[in-house]
């Protein structure tokens, strides 16, 4: 084990290279307001986000998913600048345009070789400042997103986050989606998405991020020319985050896609992602994740594979995963067994040739895990994009552009304590809910099984 924390420390150093100082990064505004931070670039692979605060939590239920239909409306446009259409662009350089839609925020972004990032920039300032709405291809990103949906809702796990998210983001800034609802894609009209771009069209909204080593003065200015000149509309405040709580309850859904086993999932409420109690938890369920698979697959067989995983939003969930499960008798019984040996300060590093688990001292391995932990979070924001991301996190969680990276070298300073007591308050808890996709002659089993208490065993 000491040789394995040596390694993760060596790697751990060498990825320090992708973390980013004050220095790295330099404000600017736009002649409108637009703040736009310069990242510097190290490398040839330039990118370019524009990012537009508000997401789908801003939206009506009714209209979960109709950021994702606007995007998708944006990237579809051929756009040309100086008789080149944006696929010969394309074609030639190589540049890559991408979208993304969450609760929180969207955002369109170009990634580019250094020597066609320039054009890049206006390609993507001018896909978003002119869409192009059309009735006909408004109908083929339709008929796309129908055929997603269904595609999605007849994957075991997916169909479970679909229904999961729907009751635990009740009642919260969240209960309207970045993914489709049925109701939502029955009322889907160009005219709903035409108002939505209306409000998205609003400099108080939006922040550019920008990746590259092409002279400052020369991004600012080509930035001024369109992103510029685009007028604020008093965008609402962002709503304040609320705590979920998440009660204890059991529901079971079938699917045609499921024969002879279930996919079980449980969820539960987290802490926000800008908080020592959410790193402590971090460090928690990655200890939890390899134990589960441990129990559940290594001691009793009983599935394909299992983990657990954590979301980073504003708004948390966490998750276990039991995928192909061919015995979900005493389920709960056995996932509660991981934990308490977990809360006792005893990890299951394996299993012996009897089936029996084989224990190492928590206090033994725990660094590891916690090196691991921040090795993740480095591997995980090494392109150019990624690094734009993270730093409008950072500024929308920590109101600084590189405080995220000092926020996560904490993790080391993580105590033992700290962690068991995160993973019994939020992952070690009744209040918890479980979610089944089953076959229709196994859901009223599965469903008894999921409501019984643990106390019952």
């Amino acid at each position: 084990m000491k040789k394995n924390i040596f390694i993760c420390l060596l790697l751990l150093f060498s990825l320090r290279v992708f973390s980013l100082e004050a220095k790295d990064v330099k404000a600017y505004t736009l002649n409108n307001s637009i703040p736009v931070y310069i990242v510097k670039n190290s490398g040839r692979i330039d990118a370019m986000s524009i990012f537009v605060r508000g997401g789908s939590s801003e939206l009506k239920k009714d209209e979960s998913g109709y950021k994702d239909f606007l995007y998708s409306m944006i990237l579809y446009n051929n756009i040309t600048r100086n008789s080149v259409p944006r696929g010969d662009y394309q074609d030639k350089s190589g540049t890559k345009f991408s979208y993304y839609t969450g609760y929180d925020f969207s955002r369109l972004t170009v990634t580019s070789i250094d020597e066609y990032f320039e054009e890049g920039i206006d390609y993507l300032t001018a896909m978003f400042r002119n869409p192009i709405f059309k009735q006909d291809l408004f109908n083929i990103i339709k008929t796309n997103k129908i055929n997603d949906f269904y595609t999605m809702i007849y994957t075991p796990e997916s169909l479970s986050d679909y229904h999961a998210e729907q009751i635990i983001f009740e009642n919260t800034p969240y209960n309207s989606f970045p993914f489709y609802t049925e109701e939502s894609l029955e009322k889907i009209s160009l005219d709903r998405i035409k108002k939505i771009y209306e409000k998205e069209f609003n400099e108080d909204k939006i922040c550019i991020i920008v990746r590259s080593n092409i002279n400052e003065k020369e991004i600012l200015e080509r930035l001024n020319k369109t992103m510029g000149v685009i007028k604020g509309a008093g965008a609402a405040a962002e709503k304040k985050s609320p705590v979920i709580k998440v009660k204890s309850q059991a529901f079971v859904k079938t699917s045609p896609d499921v024969q002879e086993t279930s996919t079980i999932c449980r969820y539960y409420a987290t802490p926000a992602s800008n908080t020592r109690e959410y790193l402590a938890l971090r460090v928690a369920s990655a200890c939890y994740d390899k134990m589960l698979g441990n129990v559940l697959r290594g001691k009793y067989g009983i599935c394909y594979s299992c983990g657990n995983v954590i979301t980073g939003r504003r708004i948390n969930y966490g998750q276990d995963i039991i995928f192909s499960c061919s015995d979900f008798n005493e389920i709960k019984q056995k996932v509660s067994e991981v934990q308490n040996i977990l809360l006792s300060g005893k990890y299951i590093c394996s299993i012996d040739e009897e089936k029996n688990f084989v224990f190492e001292d928590l206090n033994e391995i725990i660094e590891g895990f916690k090196n691991s932990q921040l090795i993740s979070f480095y591997t995980s924001n090494r392109s150019s994009v990624e690094i734009l991301d993270n730093v409008y996190g950072s500024i929308r969680q920590f109101n600084n552009p590189v405080q995220v990276y000092k926020y996560f070298d904490s993790i080391i300073t993580l105590t033992q304590s700290e962690i068991l007591e995160a993973f019994k308050k939020y992952i070690a808890t009744e209040n918890s809910l479980w979610i089944g996709i089953t076959s229709s002659e196994q859901e009223e089993k599965l469903l008894e099984e999921l409501e019984r208490s643990e106390n019952e065993f």
